[in-house]
């Protein structure tokens, strides 16, 4: 065998073994996609409030749509607003709609009356009245004070379901405007009647 032959053949071999450790290398696994951990929509950081000034035993519940009687329509500020006075009305049931959520402060109590105050979700301020006693006064959210004017008291329900929300300060009761079954008709403050208008009933959506 002659030298440059031999040389062929040692070239061949050493290509042959390179190929052949090249073939149990593994290639690189692509990376597993990581699906995210799933979020659990939990009660978020809420303050204590208190009652005219006192600390009293209640706790945070919800959050709620309130949905009322007469309309079959869900109370909200409108238009996702988070300002001072921003106004309350009703609308079309939203599940994912968090405006249309209340986060409720209800004192530990039995019976058909407690004491509420009523947290947008989206807005984090509180449902009040800004109007005094004024009868047919729209209802707004305001920066949660916990005074009077944001003091509710819930009554009734109990055996049927249906509640009213008697405002502290102004002695008069959430109510949708001239009983409209319109979207966008105002919640508005009324003498107390016990009528569909003023029934709401704390739903979970």
């Amino acid at each position: 065998m002659t030298r440059t032959k031999m040389w062929r053949l040692g070239l061949a071999a050493i290509a042959t073994a390179g190929l052949a450790l090249v073939g149990v290398v593994p290639a690189a696994a692509a990376p597993t996609p990581v699906e995210p951990a799933p979020v659990e929509r939990g009660m978020p950081d809420l303050p204590t409030p208190t009652v005219h000034g006192k600390s009293v035993r209640g706790g945070w519940y919800g959050p709620y749509h309130l949905k009322n009687y007469g309309s079959g329509k869900c109370a909200e500020i409108g238009n996702q607003a988070t300002w001072d006075g921003a106004p309350a009305n009703q609308y079309t049931c939203m599940a994912a709609w968090t405006q249309q959520e209340w986060w409720v402060w209800e004192t530990h109590a039995e019976g058909s009356l407690t004491i509420q105050y009523l947290y947008n979700a989206h807005s984090g301020k509180c449902l009040e009245t800004w109007s005094g006693h004024q009868v047919g006064a729209q209802l707004v959210q305001g920066v949660c004070h916990w005074d009077e004017s944001e003091l509710w008291l819930k009554s009734g329900g109990v055996f049927s379901g249906f509640w009213s929300y008697r405002n502290e300060f102004s002695g008069l009761c959430m109510s949708v405007w001239a009983s409209s079954h319109s979207n966008g008709a105002a919640l508005v403050q009324n003498t107390c009647g016990n009528t569909a208008n003023q029934l709401w009933v704390p739903e979970y959506y």
